[in-house]
């Protein structure tokens, strides 16, 4: 599990995690138990220079000026889906990376890849959430990591059916992971961030 990787083998406290409510998600489920969270739900690659935390007076952004952090985790997408220009999501990310390493210049950044919804939830399509929309942003966002020296983090196994939707019992709302796929998304970006998986 996660909080065993953690907790014995790795340690987050060197590490920023900032995003959007899905990493929210983890800290408020208590799977990942290291390192400074800054995120908000809605938040996106404009919003995090600013927007503050639910507690924070500056925007989130300019958290990372409060601390020395090696590597700085990065969730973002799912708000942006329904943006008229996708290409537009990838220059603002690339621009977000810059103002990461502009305060943080010696980071290790890892940007996350977004995990599926449910095929009920992305026949919906609410404001541009679906799971063809989604898989290419994620294949936007590893080009942008490949292109830029990041690391991408994608998709866990567990979090995806035989055609790449999230699995019906994963999430109550079709969107947001409980607390049992939570848990295998914390593992999978532990995992990456010690280097066991590529």
């Amino acid at each position: 599990a996660c909080l065993l990787a953690l907790d014995d083998y790795f340690n987050l406290d060197d590490a920023a995690l900032v995003g959007n409510s899905t990493f929210e998600g983890l800290y408020r489920y208590g799977v990942i138990t290291h390192g400074k969270f800054f995120t908000k739900v809605g938040l996106n690659v404009l919003t995090v220079h600013t927007a503050s935390t639910e507690k924070g007076t500056v925007p989130i952004i300019d958290e990372l000026n409060t601390g020395v952090y090696a590597k700085v985790i990065l969730m973002f997408g799912e708000n942006e889906l329904g943006w008229p220009s996708p290409t537009s999501f990838i220059v603002k990310y690339e621009e977000l990376l810059d103002a990461v390493w502009a305060r943080q210049p010696q980071a290790e950044i890892y940007i996350v890849a977004m995990p599926p919804v449910t095929n009920s939830y992305s026949n919906h399509n609410t404001l541009g959430v679906n799971n063809t929309n989604i898989q290419n942003f994620n294949a936007m966002m590893k080009d942008l990591a490949e292109r830029r020296g990041c690391h991408y983090i994608d998709v866990p196994k567990e979090l995806l059916t035989y055609d790449g939707a999230l699995p019906d019992d994963a999430s109550g709302d079709g969107l947001h992971l409980n607390l049992q796929y939570a848990r295998y998304w914390a593992d999978h970006i532990c995992l990456c961030v010690m280097g066991v998986y590529d």
